[in-house]
């Protein structure tokens, strides 16, 4: 019977060795795989920000304000149920306008002069800077002088643009930009904490 026991474990000593050498094959696959868009499109489908496949198309801001409330502590205050205008061109029946009521009260996207937010227009650089860097807790008195390309180079200095082509603050964002962007907002350690 010792004998049989003495095979057991020899056979489960080398089964675990063999095992064992496969352990930084797993960790360099899942580091290379972490570059891959297909991986950052599943992550991003997973966390709910966004569901849906990597394209060239246009993101509209009234969807990147979607993205960015559900990217927020606030998605879970969004009820579907918005009883009110937002904006001048944004009726209550707006298939985001929750979503852009609440990213423009958070102060994560801004309005326009005469009250309008143009949910329909692309989403620039320079509106997801402001939304992602809202998002990590900064605010405007992050930044003196210009602001805006304050803010551009705060975002680029995080690599918030890490695997992006659009580098112009004016430059219209695609799904794939967005997730990008999200995906790196993850990555990323908030202004004042180590945890997002």
């Amino acid at each position: 019977m010792n004998k049989y026991l003495l095979r057991g474990i020899s056979i489960l000593s080398g089964a675990g060795l063999a095992f064992s050498g496969l352990a930084p094959v797993n960790v360099y696959a899942a580091s290379t795989q972490s570059s891959s868009l297909a991986y950052r499109t599943k992550v991003i489908n997973l966390t709910g920000i966004y569901t849906g496949e990597a394209s060239e198309e246009t993101v509209t801001r009234g969807e990147f304000a979607k993205m960015t409330v559900l990217a927020s502590s606030y998605k879970d205050t969004v009820t579907g149920s918005n009883t009110v205008n937002v904006f001048s061109d944004v009726s209550k029946d707006h298939e985001n306008s929750e979503y852009i009521r609440v990213a423009a009260r958070q102060g994560y996207m801004r309005s326009f002069l005469g009250g309008s937010f143009k949910p329909d227009e692309g989403v620039t650089l320079n509106d997801a800077a402001k939304a992602v860097l809202a998002l990590l807790g900064y605010t405007d008195e992050d930044f003196s002088g210009n602001v805006s390309s304050g803010r551009l180079e705060r975002f680029k200095a995080l690599e918030l643009n890490k695997n992006m082509t659009k580098s112009a603050g004016t430059d219209v964002l695609n799904y794939e930009d967005c997730i990008n962007i999200f995906y790196n907002l993850l990555r990323t350690e908030p202004k004042d904490s180590s945890a997002i």
